[in-house]
């Protein structure tokens, strides 16, 4: 009998009172080839690239693993990790060349993302001298999605506007003066993404929204194109489906939609009903934490399903990190000074020792990072998941925010995770770098800009270099790579 193969470019098909619906599919194995690792067009499955930051840096004696190679453990800070901890490896003694000028926070910042010295704007104010690394990967894996990069970001609560301008409020730009600014509201980010000119990969038509008056979840809509699909696909594939829809249904609810129908199938190739909170920023120092970076996550991971961008930028909070996290008090010992109070940036001076407070900051991070790992591993692509397809570079501007330390080890914070389809070593290891580099001057470990240069080899981008002068690195981390 021959194989049934499907088209990448199918959609679940309906309507309810003449208002049209589609959904999107998850990539099943009958739209591959036999081998699983490609589209039965004959088209690769595409590459994600994607940054995930941190502000105010670590706690480096509970951070960085103690033995290096595949056989390292988690850290007590790394252990919100343990359920991806495969698809993880760590860097360390990585450390920035540039001679930046401007604050260790912001200048550190501008290094690590572009590998250049900033431009001089007048006192303080530096800008970005070129782009930085997301924007040169999507310039070559992001001309075909409908957006060439997406950011969003949950703490929104930024200082030290005046004296560093751009640089404070994006870890993405496209040049001096040109951030791209993560979007901390949830209803505008869906409502880019998946409101008007949404489209599935590969298709024309727009998914039109099943009106909340109908009350009818859209996969009730195309409950009959579902059941034809089933019936007609292996029992990986219908598990695949299942979990696709069930998603669906699982946004719909969170989104403050329609109930769900009972299950089966999951997919993010879907327009539900937009989110009913913007959950804007509390004051100067309180976000809400939970319900951003739920919504954020589940919206990013439908995104990058649906291969509306290829590239994004998650930026969880500011560099220099003026939040309060939950579970502290809010209040301000001396109204004068910043670094009193409840912040994680008060706490990174206030903390002796092995700053506690700190590292509940840290942890709190590290779980939401976490979650985003978990969430794209749970969402089926292929024969495999969503993350296997990425490559993510989290990081901190600096070792800990007490020292403001980014020029020597160990280094800024780093870890990679995904598998970047088969390119990333896998189960991750604990790279740790030797003290002398690639050049005679190097001898403080490892060029950061490295890092990226080796992401970008990972994902096909097709860079050889990336930095210049002091920061520019030309050769790639190999352990990193298969």
């Amino acid at each position: 009998m021959p194989r049934f193969t499907l088209s990448r470019r199918t959609l679940l098909r309906g309507a309810l009172h003449g208002i049209g619906a589609s959904v999107g599919l998850p990539l099943l194995e009958a739209m591959l080839d036999v081998n699983g690792t490609a589209l039965a067009a004959g088209a690769p499955i595409p590459k994600r690239f994607g940054a995930f930051f941190w502000g105010n840096g670590v706690v480096a004696s509970q951070w960085f693993p103690q033995a290096t190679g595949a056989g390292w453990q988690l850290s007590p800070l790394l252990q919100p990790l343990a359920n991806v901890k495969e698809y993880v490896s760590v860097v360390s003694n990585s450390v920035v060349y540039v001679p930046y000028q401007v604050s260790g926070h912001f200048g550190a910042l501008m290094s690590i993302t572009s590998g250049a010295l900033g431009k001089p704007q007048g006192g303080l104010n530096y800008a970005y001298a070129g782009k930085t690394f997301d924007q040169a990967i999507a310039d070559k894996i992001g001309t075909t999605t409908r957006f060439r990069s997406l950011h969003l970001g949950v703490a929104s609560t930024d200082k030290s506007d005046a004296d560093f301008g751009a640089v404070s409020k994006s870890i993405s730009h496209n040049g001096p003066n040109s951030p791209n600014l993560p979007e901390f509201n949830p209803i505008a980010f869906y409502d880019r993404v998946f409101g008007a000119g949404f489209t599935a990969p590969g298709s024309t038509p727009s998914v039109a929204s099943v009106t909340l008056a109908a009350r009818k979840s859209v996969l009730d809509v195309v409950a009959a194109d579902t059941r034809a699909l089933q019936a007609k696909l292996g029992t990986n594939d219908r598990r695949r489906l299942d979990q696709h829809l069930q998603g669906i249904a699982d946004l719909e609810k969170q989104l403050g939609g329609v109930a769900p129908p009972p299950r089966t199938g999951t997919s993010t190739c879907v327009k539900p009903t937009r989110p009913t909170n913007a959950y804007p920023a509390i004051d100067a120092e309180q976000v809400h934490w939970e319900e951003l970076s739920a919504l954020h996550t589940d919206l990013l991971a439908m995104a990058l399903s649906c291969d509306q961008t290829r590239v994004f930028t998650y930026r969880f909070s500011p560099c220099n990190d003026y939040t309060i996290y939950p579970g502290f008090p809010t209040f301000v010992l001396d109204p004068n000074d910043s670094n009193t109070g409840t912040s994680m940036h008060a706490y990174t001076h206030q903390d002796g020792g092995d700053q506690p407070n700190v590292q509940k900051c840290v942890t709190y991070a590290m779980s939401k990072l976490a979650a985003l790992l978990e969430k794209l591993k749970a969402t089926p692509e292929g024969t495999g998941n969503l993350l296997d397809a990425c490559a993510i570079m989290a990081f901190s501007e600096h070792t800990e925010g007490r020292t403001h330390n980014s020029t020597q080890p160990p280094g800024i914070p780093v870890l990679i995770a995904g598998r970047a389809g088969g390119a990333l070593v896998h189960p991750g290891i604990h790279y740790k770098a030797p003290l002398q580099g690639d050049r005679a001057s190097e001898t403080r470990g490892r060029n950061v800009s490295a890092v990226p240069l080796t992401l970008m080899q990972a994902v096909d981008a097709g860079i050889s270099t990336w930095g210049v002068a002091e920061g520019q690195a030309t050769k790639v981390i190999s352990e990193l790579l298969v």
